[in-house]
C-alpha cells in the first residue's frame, strides 16, 4: 500500500540523502488538542484537574513516543500549502510494506492500525484503566492488543474540522537511549536522533526502494527562482537519479477546469 508524506524540498533532499524519514513527538504537532481524547468522567472531575490531568498525560505520551503522519492521496491542495511549503515542496509516495511500516513487532501502532478517526465532539465519560497502567503504557514497544485502545484515544482521535488530511499514523517507543526530549543525539538501531529547530526528530531508515513516487510542487520553479535552495541544474540531476533509482517523477499543476491539481509524468 503506498501512503503519502507532504514536506519542503531541502527535506525531501535529507530524506534521500539519508534514506530516512523523521518522526516526531506529539508536542511538536500543529494542533494544540493533540492527545486530549482520553474522555475522563466530568462527575468526579472538576474542569481544572481535567485540564491539568489531559496535560500531564500529554507530555508523558509526547516524551515517550515518535509519530509519523502520513495520508492517503498526493493531490490535496490545502496539504500541499500547509505541509509543502506553498507548493514548493514535493510529496513522496512509500510503500509501507517495503518501509516496514507494517510491523507490530517494531510499532506499538504500524500503518495498518494507524488511520485518524475524525469526530464532532470528544470521548465523554469513559472508563479509564488506572493512572499507572496509562503512564507505564511507555515500556512496550510493539503492537499489543490490549493497550490499543488507550493508545487509540491518545494518538489517533482528532476534531473533524482536520478530515481532509487522511491521516494515517505509524507510532514507535523512543529508545531511552537517547535521553531527555530537551538533549541528545545519537543513533540506535534504525533510528537517528537529531535537533532540528530546538526540537528533537527521529529519523528511521528506510529502503531507498520503498519511496515509489515523488511528486514534485506546482510552484516548484518559484521555489528555485527566489529561496534559492538549488539549482535547476541541481534539480534537473535528482529527477535523473529518481529515475535512474525506479522512482517515478511526477510534476503536479492546477487544473483550469477545477479547483484541484493534476499530476503528470516530469521529463
Amino acid at each position: 500500500m503506498l501512503l503519502y508524506k507532504y514536506m519542503p524540498l531541502a527535506s525531501f533532499f535529507e530524506v534521500w540523502k539519508s534514506s530516512s524519514i523523521g518522526f516526531s513527538c506529539l508536542e511538536d504537532f500543529n494542533d494544540p488538542f493533540e492527545c486530549t481524547n482520553f474522555g475522563f468522567k466530568e462527575d468526579e472531575e472538576s474542569l481544572v484537574s481535567m485540564t491539568t490531568k489531559s496535560n500531564a498525560y500529554k507530555s508523558d505520551f509526547s516524551r515517550k513516543y515518535a509519530t509519523l503522519a502520513l495520508t492517503r492521496q498526493p493531490l490535496n491542495p490545502i496539504m500541499w500549502s500547509h505541509y509543502a511549503d506553498n507548493h514548493t515542496g514535493v510529496v513522496i509516495g512509500i510503500d509501507v510494506e517495503s518501509a516496514g511500516f507494517n510491523l507490530s513487532k517494531e510499532f506499538i501502532i504500524p500503518s495498518q492500525y494507524g488511520e485518524v478517526v475524525y469526530t464532532n465532539t470528544k470521548l465523554k465519560g469513559v472508563a479509564l484503566s488506572g493512572t499507572e497502567e496509562l503512564l507505564s503504557i511507555g515500556d512496550i514497544s510493539s503492537f499489543d492488543s490490549s493497550t490499543y485502545e488507550l493508545l487509540k484515544r491518545a494518538f489517533l482521535y482528532k476534531s473533524l474540522q482536520w478530515a481532509h488530511e487522511e491521516e494515517i499514523r505509524v507510532v514507535s517507543t523512543i529508545p531511552q537511549s537517547f535521553g531527555s526530549y530537551h538533549s541528545g543525539e545519537g543513533r540506535c538501531g534504525k533510528w537517528n536522533k537529531i535537533q532540528l529547530g530546538g526540537r528533537p526528530l527521529f529519523c528511521y531508515e528506510v529502503p531507498r526502494e520503498s519511496i515509489f513516487e515523488v511528486y514534485f510542487g506546482c510552484n516548484l520553479y518559484r521555489n528555485v527562482s527566489r529561496k534559492k535552495l538549488v539549482s535547476t541544474s541541481e534539480l534537473s540531476q535528482i529527477k535523473s537519479e529518481l529515475s535512474r533509482n525506479s522512482v517515478k517523477v511526477m510534476q503536479t499543476r492546477v487544473d483550469p477546469s477545477s479547483w484541484g491539481l493534476t499530476s503528470y509524468i516530469s521529463k
